[in-house]
């Protein structure tokens, strides 16, 4: 039985191919997961809402506070990072 057409070995295919997606570049985000009791989640919503934040947002922004206020350092942070994606009363990020 004869191919029609030519199979390429599989040291040639590209590595997003056969796994799905190429290795992450170092600025991108990575996802983060945690339990909270409800009300916890409802409290983090309500606080995000007000600030017009994501909870994602909120939480990152919380979270280097803490670190800050512990003296942990945060490997590619700049001083001024934590107000990334927050948006002001206008609706404009800033």
């Amino acid at each position: 039985m004869k191919l029609k057409h030519k199979r390429r070995p599989m040291s040639v295919i590209p590595h997003s191919l056969v796994f799905g997606s190429m290795p992450k570049a170092a600025n991108r985000t990575v996802v983060t997961t945690f339990r909270t009791q409800p009300g916890v989640r409802e409290a983090l919503e309500i606080a995000a809402g007000m600030e017009n934040r994501s909870m994602s947002n909120l939480m990152e922004r919380l979270a280097i506070e803490h670190c800050r206020s512990k003296g942990i350092a945060i490997a590619g942070l700049e001083a001024d990072d934590d107000t990334r994606g927050h948006r002001g009363p206008s609706g404009q990020t800033g």
